[in-house]
């Protein structure tokens, strides 16, 4: 088993969960996106990578322009996607705004192994698209419990307190669903309670 994946490979595996699929994935993210078939669960994947990865709970390294390997900070991951550059595939803003731009992006297959683990407890995303049992979980009482943890706390943002992320939120409301959800969905859920307050806020 690899050490290190591409982001391309770590979609696959979320999608498929298949040790073939993986060797078989494309180089780049962006031409995986370009081939993606109805009903393959490769645009759902990527969005859940990008949640784990801007929540902090997946870390990635990627070749900056300085030449060296750095880790891309969580709260960057919010403004990253794949373009393709003179050829090589490069991660940047949408619209090629200003910033920093990073290459060669690679994640720890085994965190990605641990995060959406090969188990019946986890089947493919294609698969859970068809639908099957329904979680036993009160979707409103989950947003109020994310909502008074936010009031009390304050809206995680690692800049003014890094004692209190959106991991941290993540982690709390995991151990309240017990196991009735997956982490991907505690996450997913988390990050839509989160972003519909940020609009409130914004709004406002």
């Amino acid at each position: 088993m690899s050490v290190h994946w591409g982001l391309s490979q770590a979609v696959v595996w979320i999608a498929a969960r298949n040790d073939e699929a993986v060797a078989e994935a494309p180089d780049a993210i962006a031409l995986l996106l370009l081939v993606d078939r109805e009903g393959s669960g490769v645009p759902e994947a990527k969005a859940e990578l990008w949640e784990a990865l801007e929540a902090g709970g997946i870390t990635a390294t990627g070749i900056a322009p300085d030449g060296e390997r750095h880790t891309i900070p969580a709260e960057r991951w919010h403004d990253l996607q794949p373009y393709f550059d003179r050829n090589t595939e490069t991660l940047q803003r949408p619209g090629f705004h200003p910033g920093t731009p990073y290459n060669e992006v690679i994640v720890a297959s085994a965190a990605v192994r641990k995060e959406w683990p090969a188990d019946p407890a986890a089947p493919a995303l294609a698969e859970r698209r068809k639908g099957g049992p329904k979680p036993k979980v009160d979707l409103e009482a989950f947003r109020a419990e994310v909502i008074r943890l936010i009031d009390e706390n304050g809206y995680p943002d690692p800049i003014h307190d890094p004692d209190w992320r959106q991991a941290d939120l993540e982690k709390h409301m995991l151990e309240w669903v017990g196991e009735k959800l997956s982490v991907s969905r505690v996450r997913h859920h988390v990050a839509g309670v989160m972003r519909d307050i940020k609009a409130s806020i914004a709004g406002n």
